[in-house]
């Protein structure tokens, strides 16, 4: 059975595994692998470097139409969890996605040890804040949370070269305003 998420060519299979951000990377393995060893490929291609904060990462299973999820337990081979979630005829309906489970007890220690992980757990948290609660925030609230994340965006940039109408009209329409901001604001900023 072929679908999005998972495949087999001659004794190799492959897996789609999405990002926060919403891009995917196919992974190759051998029909014996575990979701630990995925899941170690995937970070492995986060960033070039050791990670500190490896054990963090997780693979979950969420299916697209109703968000419900199962985290996957790392030791579950592949062809288990074909078997036991991916079987019938809603197996498109669900996906892979590599997502930062457990953290330290102190977020200033995953920053000094691992920018890469911390970067993703951000990374993480902004989209599922997009997705699940940005159109039931305060406006104000949103609108400052949205102009923090230009902000950041541009890090390097002046801030005085923001102000400039050029550069506003290029944010909309080279990056667009939904990366900031809820759809809801750019439907808003449309009428």
């Amino acid at each position: 059975m072929m679908n999005t998420s998972i495949g087999k060519e001659s004794g190799c299979c492959r897996v789609k595994v999405y990002l926060p951000n919403g891009s995917s990377n196919i992974i190759q393995h051998g029909e014996n692998a575990d979701v630990r060893g995925v899941t170690n490929l995937m970070v492995e291609r986060l960033a070039a470097g050791k990670r500190a904060f490896k054990t963090s990462y997780g693979m979950r299973l969420t299916q697209t139409k109703t968000g419900e999820s199962h985290w996957l337990h790392p030791d579950l081979t592949m062809t288990q969890l074909q078997l036991k979630h991916l079987s019938g005829d809603d197996a498109d309906k669900w996906r892979y996605e590599l997502r930062v489970r457990y953290l330290p007890k102190s977020l200033a220690e995953l920053y000094e040890r691992d920018r890469v992980t911390f970067y993703y757990f951000y990374d993480q948290v902004r989209n599922d804040y997009m997705r699940r609660v940005a159109e039931s925030v305060d406006q104000d609230v949103a609108l400052k949370l949205g102009c923090l994340e230009i902000r950041r965006f541009f890090r390097d940039m002046p801030h005085i070269a923001l102000d400039k109408k050029a550069n506003f009209e290029y944010l909309e329409k080279e990056i667009g305003l939904d990366k900031f901001f809820s759809i809801i604001y750019s439907k808003w900023n449309e009428g």
